[in-house]
């Protein structure tokens, strides 16, 4: 009996390691949206990475920047959009993704976070979204750990260039 409580501590801490929810297949309308910037909407780049599936059934990675701006002419507020690319992900890349977003409880995260001490600053706003599900979070002036893993996963597709 003295033996075996080690073996029983060991096997337990294997099993507390094991994920649970490993992902096997993407969800039907799985869809990612990340966008930030500046958080007064007139000033400088919003950037954007989407991931979304095609009519085609190929999922497609787009990114670029937002540039808002008051028009001399009229005074309304207008957007200019600059793509930075866009092309096919494989399946592969987009189920890493899903299961990221699993791993980094996504759809456990609060609504909105925020730093009140901090009276200009930056926006990062995640959407995900498959069938049955939807989450969306803002930080504004603040980075949340999971957000950041997602950004930096989407930052790593946008620049693998869907390969």
């Amino acid at each position: 009996m003295p033996r075996l409580l080690p073996v029983l501590l060991v096997l337990l801490a294997v099993l507390a390691g094991c994920r649970a929810d490993t992902a096997t297949e993407i969800p039907r309308g799985f869809a990612v949206a990340w966008h930030s910037g500046p958080t007064h909407a007139a000033r400088g780049a919003h950037a954007f990475i989407e991931v979304a599936r095609e009519k085609s059934g190929r999922y497609r990675l787009s990114h670029g920047r937002r540039f808002l701006f008051y028009s001399k002419q009229d005074g309304e507020l207008r957007e200019q959009v600059v793509s930075d690319g866009e092309w096919d992900l494989g399946d592969e890349q987009v189920l890493g993704l899903y299961q990221l977003i699993l791993d980094e409880d996504v759809a456990g995260l609060e609504r909105h976070y925020r730093d009140p001490e901090i009276m200009d600053g930056d926006y990062q706003r995640l959407r995900v979204s498959w069938e049955g599900f939807e989450k969306k979070v803002a930080a504004i002036n603040t980075r949340p750990e999971p957000l950041l893993a997602v950004h930096a996963r989407l930052r790593e597709l946008a620049g693998a260039g869907g390969r």
